[in-house]
């Protein structure tokens, strides 16, 4: 059986990455935003942990420290129900979100509880979207504060969660196929004995967003829509593009050749390496 005064009492030691002390729940969209936050897990740390009707305060030595002043009966029954509406409704918390609820007593008060709201990290990337808000947003945890996931976070939190796909097999819809070098991809599959002037298969039917070079090796092409145009994936565009720096500022590389062993000397060659 889990003593739950001994919990508070660990998490009164913790790191604010894990865990958020409110005073009271004035402000409810907050609160679902740091559940959403912790659910993301950014960070890496398995979720975390929201105290309701606890403070933090600062000993006379200048420490930080918690008092429980605890919830009525009444507001503790209507913040459970309004954060279990909240984030079992895929409109405003998408994925839903399941919170566990333990009610915690407090020694010196048996008219108020505490409310110990434990949210568990999950494999998908979670959105809120508050009655105000335009669309969706995605909240993390950084440090002990709570924030939207702006500024290249977004983007982040989805690659961790394997929902948005790594760069090179992202279609590239500013390129086309008149981008593709079908001399450098039949060179390729000749080399690697995948192609040869008598088989069956066209150079061309490589280019397609079904038919893949080997196994392992997703198609070169896609297309974003059943009747949209085909268009180069990035990583196709970096092996057999005509010009890939064209599709991607730093797709090159600088080669030198310093005299001696010391670089801080005069360098003799220096070349620029592109395609």
């Amino acid at each position: 059986m889990i003593d739950y005064n001994k919990l508070l009492n660990e998490l009164a030691t913790r790191e604010g990455e894990i865990v958020e002390w409110k005073e009271n729940v004035a402000d409810e969209r907050k609160l679902i935003e740091t559940i959403v936050a912790f659910t993301n897990d950014f960070l890496n740390l398995g979720g975390g942990y929201i105290v309701c009707g606890a403070k933090e305060i600062t000993d006379v030595n200048g420490f930080k420290s918690v008092e429980y002043v605890g919830l009525t009966a009444s507001n503790l029954e209507k913040l459970k129900k309004y954060i279990s509406n909240t984030c079992y409704n895929p409109t405003k918390v998408n994925p839903p979100i399941i919170p566990k609820f333990d009610e915690i007593r407090i020694p010196s008060d048996d008219t108020k509880r505490v409310l110990l709201i434990t949210v568990d990290a999950t494999a998908n990337a979670h959105s809120y979207k508050a009655d105000n808000d335009i669309k969706h947003r995605y909240f993390v945890r950084t440090e002990s504060n709570t924030r939207a996931a702006t500024n290249g976070l977004e983007r982040e939190l989805l690659r961790r969660k394997g929902q948005l796909e790594p760069w090179d097999k992202q279609i590239n819809q500013k390129a086309s196929l008149e981008d593709i070098d079908l001399l450098i991809l039949r060179q390729y599959l000749q080399d690697m004995k995948l192609w040869s002037w008598s088989s069956n298969r066209l150079i061309e039917d490589y280019l397609s967003d079904k038919n893949k070079i080997e196994e392992f090796i997703p198609p070169l092409m896609g297309k974003l829509g059943v009747d949209r145009p085909l268009h180069p994936k990035n990583f196709a565009l970096m092996i057999f593009g005509k010009s890939p720096i064209d599709f991607c500022d730093g797709a090159y590389s600088i080669f030198t050749i310093f005299e001696g062993t010391d670089r801080s000397k005069q360098q003799f060659e220096n070349q620029w390496i592109t395609g």
